[in-house]
C-alpha cells in the first residue's frame, strides 16, 4: 500500500555541446537555450538522454512533458505539476502550503493500472474536518471506502487517473480524473501549478507513455493483466453510464454481481531502461506537426580523443596489418567502434583502426540534428 502524503493532491537546426570529465564546452551557437537549468547539470541530461532508451523530460519552467526515444523526440504536451505558491493546498487555519514537484534525474520504480488513492488526510464532510491518515483509523477508511469514485481503483474521480508511474519513491508521473482535465488545456504557465508535487498529464498521452514502458519480453505477463483489467474497467465504466441513464441507485445493488477494476502494480526499476528528468529550462525542444508527420530533433553524440604519441598509424583492419594514415601528437581522432581482444585494446577511427593506448583526453560531442518522423 502506498500513503501519498499530499504529494498528488489536486493536484539546420544543430546544437553542440562537448563534455569530458566533469566539464562542458559549449560550441558557438544561437541556440543554447535547451536543457539549460540551474537545478539539473547539462552533462548529466546529455549523457542520459543518449544512454537511456526512453526519457521523459519535464520542464517545470514551462510545464511541459518532451517524450525521447533512442535519442529522438516523439511527443509533447502540457503537464501539471507542484503547487509552488501552495494557494491550492491550505491549513485549516488557512495558510498556504507550498507542494514542490522535485528536480532531478531519476529511475522509475512502479507502475500501475487503475491505481487507489491514500492520501495523507480525507475530508470528512459531515463534520467538514480533515481525518489523518491512519492504520487503525476507521473514519478515514470508511470515507475511503465510500467514495470509490475518488479513491478506488480507476474511480472516475480519482486524481492519479488510470496509469500511474512512481519515481522518487512517492512521486506520480500519471494521468488525471475527467474533472480535472481542463486544468491540462491552460495555456497560462502558472495555472498548471497546482499539484501536490506529482506530475499530471493527458489520459491519452500516459496511455501512450505507459504502453512505450511495458513493451518489454519481462513485462509480458504484466502487459497481459493490464490488459484484462482494461476491459473490466471499460465494461464497469458502461455498466455506470447505463445505470446512469435509467436513473437507477448504483448504491442499492448488489455487490457481489458487480466486478470492478483493481489495481494491477509491477516493480520495474531494474526491468526497463527509462528515466524521467525534472528541472527548470530555458527552452524546450523543439517539436512541430506538420500534415505528414512531426518536425523534431535528434541527438547525435561523437566521442574524440587526442593522439598521445608521434608517428602514430592507422591500419586498414583490427589485424594492423596495412598502415593508412600517419598521426602526430596532438592530433584529435573520432572514435567510431572500440574494441577488447588478446588483452589489446584497439579504437576505429573514421581514418581505421589503432592502438587505445596511443589517445587519451577523450570526451563526448553531441549534436541536436533536424528529424523527421513520417506518419504511418
Amino acid at each position: 500500500m502506498r500513503l501519498v502524503l499530499g504529494v498528488c493532491v489536486l493536484a539546420m537546426l544543430a546544437v553542440s555541446y562537448m563534455v569530458g570529465g566533469c566539464s562542458m564546452i559549449e560550441q558557438p551557437t544561437s541556440q543554447l537555450q535547451y536543457l539549460v537549468s540551474e537545478d539539473v547539470s547539462k552533462d548529466r541530461v546529455l549523457q542520459t538522454i543518449a544512454s537511456t532508451e526512453l526519457v521523459v523530460i519535464v520542464n517545470v519552467g514551462s510545464n511541459r512533458s518532451t517524450i525521447i526515444r533512442d535519442g529522438v523526440v516523439v511527443d509533447q504536451w502540457n503537464s501539471v505539476t507542484g503547487d509552488i505558491t501552495g494557494n491550492d493546498h491550505r491549513l485549516p487555519e488557512g495558510d498556504p502550503v507550498p507542494k514542490m514537484t522535485p528536480y532531478g534525474i531519476y529511475t522509475f520504480d512502479e507502475i500501475d493500472h487503475c491505481p487507489v488513492w491514500y492520501p495523507g488526510a480525507v475530508l470528512d464532510e459531515d463534520s467538514n474536518t480533515f481525518v489523518s491518515f491512519g492504520a487503525d483509523s476507521p473514519e478515514y477508511w470508511k470515507i475511503i471506502n465510500d467514495n470509490q469514485d475518488v479513491y478506488g481503483p480507476c474511480g472516475v474521480n480519482n486524481p492519479l487517473g488510470e496509469y500511474v508511474v512512481w519515481f522518487n519513491n512517492d512521486y506520480g508521473y500519471h494521468g488525471t480524473a475527467a474533472s480535472t482535465e481542463w486544468i491540462l488545456r491552460q495555456s497560462t504557465v502558472s495555472n498548471r501549478r497546482v499539484s501536490g508535487g506529482c506530475i499530471r498529464n493527458p489520459p491519452e498521452k500516459i496511455s501512450m507513455f505507459f504502453e512505450m514502458l511495458i513493451d518489454e519480453p519481462e513485462l509480458k505477463s504484466y502487459k497481459d493483466s493490464v490488459n484484462k483489467n482494461r476491459q473490466v474497467h471499460i465494461s464497469h465504466q458502461q455498466n455506470l453510464q447505463s445505470k446512469q441513464n435509467e436513473q437507477q441507485n448504483v448504491a442499492t445493488d448488489d455487490s457481489s454481481q458487480v466486478v470492478t477494476p483493481q489495481t494491477v502494480t509491477t516493480r520495474v526499476a531494474d526491468i526497463i531502461d527509462a528515466k524521467i528528468i525534472v528541472g527548470n529550462f530555458k527552452g524546450d525542444l523543439p517539436v512541430q506537426e506538420d500534415s505528414g508527420g512531426l518536425k523534431t530533433v535528434k541527438l547525435d553524440s561523437q566521442k574524440t580523443c587526442t593522439v598521445v604519441s608521434e608517428d602514430v598509424f592507422t591500419f586498414e583492419n583490427s589485424s594492423m596489418m596495412t598502415p593508412l594514415r600517419r598521426y602526430s601528437r596532438g592530433d584529435r581522432v573520432i572514435v567510431l567502434e572500440e574494441l577488447s581482444e588478446d588483452s589489446l585494446q584497439r579504437i576505429k577511427t573514421t581514418e581505421g583502426w589503432m592502438e587505445a593506448s596511443f589517445v587519451d583526453s577523450c570526451s563526448m560531442q553531441y549534436s541536436w540534428l533536424p528529424h523527421y518522423i513520417k506518419r504511418s
